[in-house]
Order: structure tokens, then sequence, then C-alpha cells
């Protein structure tokens, strides 16, 4: 971004800042958000082994740590996807703004994509403490919410949990057998005004334990 600073009009030092912005937002959004989803996967296999495994030495806690910046890359205070945004913005008005520069920028949106014919969402297991918990964070994709059904149990019936407006949705049933592990699953469907829209989600099953 900075090499194009005299032909946008811009000043080289806010075109530094800015790409420094941009920079900090793609190690956010890529390397440090998917180390974080996985280690959430880690941290679930650890509370398994921590409350159902065996053995006679202490169990470590699972730690996460970030993976380092690149090079060229630096922290930057809050706000930075809004710089970026406007940083977008200044580039395009200016008078020296070519397609190539977009290009070159990356700044020039893809053709849009249609969102998804149905929700996507993610179970997360909660049990702990008093809690036989399930945790539903879903998208709704510009629709007004989501139906949820679960069927518990072999050979059980779809139930209605009821429609959702916000992510995420907690399922706090207790399990059909208070000392049995049970297999739940999950699927969801658009609703909006007043009406169930689409099809059902795949399902996604998760095994709930006493607890």
């Amino acid at each position: 971004m900075a090499g194009y600073a005299v032909a946008l009009l811009v000043d080289p030092l806010v075109a530094g800042d800015w790409a420094s912005d941009a920079k900090i937002c793609a190690y956010m959004v890529g390397l440090w958000l998917g180390d974080v989803r996985g280690f959430s996967a880690s941290a679930t296999a650890g509370v398994n082994v921590l409350y159902y495994g065996s053995g006679t030495d202490p169990y470590p806690m699972p730690a996460f740590t970030p993976p380092a910046l690149p090079g060229g890359t630096t922290l930057r205070p809050p706000g930075a996807a809004n710089r970026v945004f406007l940083a977008v913005q200044v580039i395009k008005n200016s008078t020296g703004y070519t397609e190539a520069i977009g290009q070159d920028l990356r700044i020039i949106g893809s053709v849009a994509t249609p969102p998804p014919a149905v929700p996507t969402f993610a179970l997360v297991n909660l049990v702990g403490g008093a809690c036989e918990c399930i945790r539903i964070d879903f998208r709704k994709y510009g629709y007004m919410g989501v139906m949820i059904e679960s069927k518990r149990g072999v050979g059980g019936a779809w139930e209605n949990l009821g429609i959702d407006t916000k992510t995420p949705f907690l399922d706090e049933r207790p399990l059909l057998a208070p000392t049995v592990p049970e297999v739940r699953e999950y699927r969801l469907r658009f609703w909006h005004d007043g009406a169930a829209i689409g099809d059902w989600s795949p399902v996604q099953r998760v095994t709930v334990s006493p607890a």
C-alpha cells in the first residue's frame, strides 16, 4: 500500500499505518483464529481426559500459545478493521486510483456468492458442574431466526426446541437417564416472518455425559 502513496495522494506515514492495520487483521482472522478454533477442540478433549481419564499424575491444563506474528506484522490499536474500511474508501475516491491498483491491493471485491440454502451451526459441549448443556452457535444469513430440532437416544423422535433469533442457543435439557451418556442429534432450518423456510440442515451429533 505504501508503494502507491504518491499516486493516491496519501501521506506515506498514513499509508504505512493502513498497511499495518491490514496485516494485523489478516493475522487475527487467519492464523490466530484458526489456531484458536483448533485449540477449542483440544480443550474439550482435555476436559474429557480430566473428567473421565485414568492415571495418578496431576493432569496439566491445556494452554493456548498464539502463533507468531508474521514478518512485518505488528500489534495495532483497536478498530483496525474500521480503519482499513475507511482507507479503502479513501483510496477508491482518490484521483490517482486505477483498477490495476485496486487489483494489486486486493480491494476489488469478488462476485458476491448467494448465502447457504440452510443454516450453518457448531455444537459446543458445556457439560460440567450441574450442567448437561449443549451450546449451538449458528448463522442465520439475514433471516429472522432459525428453527431447532433435536433427537435423543436410539429411535427417539425429533423434538422442536423452539425458534431462536440470536445466536447462541443453549440446550439445557437433562439426560433421559441421569447416569447414562446419550447421543443427541440436531438439525436447523431458517425461520422468517412467522414461517419455516427451506430445507433442514445436515444433522450433527454430540454425546452428552452425566454432569
